[in-house]
């Protein structure tokens, strides 16, 4: 918007008229003060946010060991290898966030009639810090505790589960309440179960990918 000053007219000075057209048109008297030109800006537009992770479905894939079973001559524990579907809430999320994860995981290849599975819960702490306006970097530390049953020559045998871990990645949004999640984590799983009456556990050091899909 422009606005225009022409400063104070002369005493004798009047707005000259031309005739002969159907409206008159007014010409002032060049103007004697200084011109202001003001431009009135619109507000800049608002800056989409994007909420905080508060609940995500995840998926995760890991090493364990096979109880009973030798991967090669010197004795040493065969590998099997776990998937495990989680629910993840997050009551706390800012830059600390708490979570509360129920999990279910199965030995790769196999559901529920023939092979190992386990169920736990879990508790993470950990911080996240917003990259950008799209990504969402975090890493959090967790450990839970919950129930294995493993299958060994056709026989079901009830065990204890327990785990420790770190994970790092990032939750990158693809809309203001949606996101995709992936981790690459440290996780230290322990079986513990009664063997001639006496509680052994076994565990192992490995390495673990999640993904996940969350609001």
């Amino acid at each position: 918007m422009l606005a225009v000053d022409p400063g104070p007219l002369p005493p004798s000075a009047s707005p000259s008229t031309s005739s002969g057209a159907s409206a008159s048109t007014a010409t002032w008297p060049e103007a004697s003060g200084p011109v202001v030109i003001a431009a009135a800006g619109e507000p800049p537009p608002e800056r989409e946010t994007y909420a905080l992770p508060r609940v995500k479905l995840a998926f995760r894939r890991f090493d364990f060991v096979r109880i009973g079973a030798s991967g090669s001559s010197d004795g040493s524990v065969a590998s099997e290898a776990f998937n495990s579907l989680s629910l993840d809430v997050y009551p706390v999320s800012s830059i600390v966030r708490v979570g509360l994860s129920t999990q279910y995981g199965w030995e790769s290849g196999s559901w529920l009639a023939n092979g190992d599975y386990f169920a736990a819960e879990s508790l993470s702490i950990g911080a996240q810090l917003p990259l950008g306006e799209r990504v969402m970097p975090f890493a959090e530390a967790f450990g839970g505790i919950g129930y294995m049953r493993r299958l060994q020559f056709d026989r079901t045998i009830p065990t204890a589960y327990w785990q420790l871990g770190i994970d790092a990645g990032a939750e990158i949004y693809f809309a203001r309440l949606g996101f995709v999640s992936a981790a690459v984590g440290y996780l230290h799983p322990v079986n513990g179960f009664a063997k001639l009456q006496e509680f052994q556990t076994v565990f192992v050091d490995t390495w673990s990918f999640k993904l996940g899909i969350g609001l």
